[in-house]
């Protein structure tokens, strides 16, 4: 249970299930998907429901570029595993992030991090400073509420 005064942040939480889960299901059966896995978490296994959502945005063919950059993995002796190699899969993961993930969210703020300027990935930096003033702006509202 969090308090008031805790901020909790995590990275890769139940919609990211929800979307890789939703993006393997047969065409048309996406939702109740994400309806069973939306009960399991945060009804049956109660789950804290998100005050935010960051999607930290990157096009496809960047983040697989990325991810042959990494180093050796133990379970996999390819550079990418089996969903980080299947640009058709991860394009429809990101598009349901874009478009569908708030209709199973809708009490949550979605925000969208734009990672590339210019063509390019910004710097981590430039990252966190974008996080962070969205994360700032959640804890002061929520102290103007409170």
């Amino acid at each position: 249970m969090c308090h008031d005064n805790e901020l909790v942040l995590l990275g890769r939480y139940v919609t990211s299930n929800l979307c890789y889960m939703a993006m393997k299901a047969t065409e048309g059966e996406e939702a109740s998907i994400v309806e069973h896995f939306v009960n399991l978490e945060y009804g049956i296994f109660q789950l804290p429901v998100p005050d935010l959502i960051i999607f930290l945005d990157v096009p496809v063919e960047m983040a697989m570029a990325n991810v042959r950059k990494k180093d050796p993995r133990s379970y996999t002796a390819d550079a990418s595993d089996i969903h980080e190699a299947d640009a058709a899969y991860l394009a429809r993961v990101r598009n349901f992030y874009l478009h569908e993930l708030m209709k199973f969210h809708p009490a949550t703020r979605f925000e969208i991090v734009n990672c590339v300027r210019d063509e390019q990935l910004i710097t981590l930096d430039d990252v966190f400073q974008k996080v962070q003033g969205i994360v700032f702006d959640l804890v002061q509202t929520h102290r103007k509420k409170g």
